[in-house]
């Protein structure tokens, strides 16, 4: 089997355990039947779900905040941000970083906010207060 991409993936559900190693071999990433009905589900639940966190409509609110002089050279941890407010993102020129609690922001840099629109809200005040 050839396919016109050559970064093509092949997946096959396979119901008998002896035929794993031979879909291996093809170059056929093989799953069996349990597995292949938890993708299913995650396909059909997780993807919504996700989708629904990280839009921005209803209750949930992302926000960017440039950082300036005062708050560069600290880190993401001692921001003392509202709970259940998450920093996904600190795009430093082109670079995007996935950031931690250690991760030191840097003057210019932007950082994305998330969570409840409210909390969001006053994370982003009281970051620009100490601006």
């Amino acid at each position: 089997m050839q396919s016109a991409s050559p970064k093509a993936q092949v997946f096959a559900r396979v119901h008998q355990a002896d035929a794993f190693d031979a879909f291996r071999l093809a170059g056929i990433h093989a799953l069996n039947e349990s597995d292949a009905v938890a993708q299913a589900l995650m396909d059909l639940i997780g993807t919504p779900v996700l989708h629904e966190a990280l839009s921005p409509a209803g209750d949930r609110l992302t926000v960017e905040v440039f950082i300036g002089t005062s708050l560069s050279g600290r880190r993401v941890f001692e921001l003392a941000l509202p709970e259940r407010v998450l920093v996904l993102l600190v795009r430093r020129g082109q670079q995007e970083i996935i950031p931690s609690g250690t991760t030191q922001l840097l003057r210019g840099d932007r950082m994305l906010l998330w969570g409840k629109a409210d909390s969001v809200r006053e994370a982003r005040t009281r970051l620009v207060e100490i601006e």
